[in-house]
């Protein structure tokens, strides 16, 4: 960054320098000339000695001629100066042309009192004729001087571009500090992240920092947060399958044992034993891959209208056994006909299978599932009279294997999941289109939970 602002302020200088000296050359060359043709024009009567018209005898006055524009040369710090005496055809009689001057000069001031000038190279040159004398010859005054190259401009051009430069380079160096400063800090703090320390936070970069760097180090330190929260819960949801994966295999090892030792009192309840872990192993395993796949995005869905009405009786028909055998009553309430959303009917099915199963886990005495149609949505709603959830743990009912709340002491006759329910059903109702949200039960003292799962309808005209 350094180099790159010096770059620019030498070239900027470079260009002003430049720029200045081709302007002052020009100036100079003008004004150069138009001094040159005032001075020959004066000193035309200075050098013949006529104050009339000029048309002195040059043969009878040459050394005085000779004499007064020396002493004109050496006054007017001239680089050469020439009288020529021209005849009337614009020959030059006697005289020599100064270097640098064109040879056809003499012709074109012949008149009386004209001039002519120009410049060639570094050398600027000017011509006054005199009047016509004896034979109608006349006298031409040719002076040179040198053109100044920059007329004193270029040490200052000089100076201010060392004081520029060298001012380019402090305010680079005090930027590049501010900028860098803060990027060496978020630079290491990435690194450190990168090789696993989640908890290293880039922090306050000082007052000098520009907002878009904070802003910078702002999304740093929250991605660090995020995926240390991250780290946390995957942590948590391998302990948690790793527990739900030992139970099951501990009681079938277990109980595998006992038989093959013809040590079991009752080989026909082990082997019953062992049935319903080993299904609950396969259920498991089961969610894990359907959880998957959802977080991979390489879950399908086939959506189609599907009779809500029926996939709740069926979702109820299907947890009455494990409810009646918990002495759990399931009460459903719907209307009669259909109620068409767009959804998967094996998903579907699915979802509200999960949500009475899970309602009747916690139950007390009585499940309740209602189902209410609007203008343009259905809402179901499976209500449980259990201990309830504290309002602040209603959202993280989803998080995979979340348990707040006790369930009743009747482990052999309440439904047994794997954890990932209610995670999986959230998953599926959103990639349908619906929402599915926990909230307070309808008990009086408060207890109990309700989840609320709300599709669009189908439209009748489709």
């Amino acid at each position: 960054m350094t180099l790159a602002v010096v770059a620019v302020a030498v070239a900027a200088v470079l260009l002003t320098g430049v720029g200045t000296t081709l302007l002052s050359w020009r100036r100079s060359r003008s004004l150069a000339t138009s001094q040159l043709s005032n001075e020959a024009a004066a000193l035309v009567p200075f050098v013949t000695g006529s104050e009339a018209t000029g048309a002195a005898d040059v043969e009878s006055d040459g050394a005085g001629i000779v004499r007064r524009i020396r002493a004109a040369r050496q006054a007017l710090g001239l680089l050469d100066a020439s009288v020529l005496v021209v005849d009337a055809s614009g020959s030059v009689v006697s005289g020599d042309l100064p270097e640098g001057v064109p040879a056809g000069v003499s012709a074109s001031v012949s008149d009386d009192g004209a001039t002519a000038s120009g410049v060639h190279g570094r050398v600027a040159w000017a011509a006054a004729s005199s009047g016509s004398g004896r034979a109608g010859r006349h006298l031409t005054v040719v002076l040179t001087r040198e053109v100044p190259l920059t007329s004193g401009v270029l040490p200052w051009v000089v100076l201010s571009g060392i004081v520029a430069v060298a001012l380019a380079i402090v305010a680079a160096t005090v930027v590049a500090r501010r900028v860098t400063g803060p990027l060496v800090a978020i630079g290491g703090a990435t690194r450190r992240i990168a090789s696993g320390e989640l908890d290293a936070r880039v922090g306050d970069l000082g007052p000098r920092a520009d907002v878009e760097t904070v802003a910078l180090a702002d999304s740093i330190d929250h991605m660090a947060a995020s995926l240390e929260v991250a780290r946390g819960s995957q942590r948590e949801f391998l302990l948690s399958v790793s527990h739900d994966l030992r139970t099951p295999l501990t009681s079938i090892r277990g109980y595998a044992e006992a038989i093959v030792d013809d040590a079991a009192p009752d080989p026909k309840r082990a082997a019953g034993v062992i049935l319903a872990e080993s299904t609950r192993l396969g259920r498991l395993v089961s969610d894990l891959l359907d959880l998957t796949r959802m977080e991979a995005h390489q879950f399908t869905l086939a959506l189609g209208p599907v009779d809500l009405v029926a996939a709740a009786r069926a979702a109820v028909a299907e947890g009455v056994p494990a409810a009646t055998a918990a002495g759990i009553a399931i009460d459903l309430r719907a209307v009669d006909g259909q109620i068409l959303v767009s959804a998967d009917a094996d998903r579907l099915g699915q979802v509200l299978a999960n949500l009475v199963e899970n309602a009747v886990r916690y139950a007390s005495s009585q499940v309740r599932v209602d189902l209410r149609s609007a203008a343009d949505q259905v809402r179901v709603t499976v209500t449980d009279d259990g201990p309830g959830i504290a309002p602040e743990d209603l959202d993280r009912v989803f998080d995979r294997f979340f348990a707040d709340r006790p369930s009743p002491e009747t482990p052999r006759n309440r439904p047994r999941g794997s954890g990932l329910g209610l995670t999986i059903s959230r998953e599926l109702v959103v990639a349908m289109g619906g929402t599915l949200v926990a909230g307070p039960g309808h008990e009086p003292d408060g207890s109990g939970t309700t989840m609320t799962v709300v599709f669009p309808l189908i439209p009748p005209s489709i």
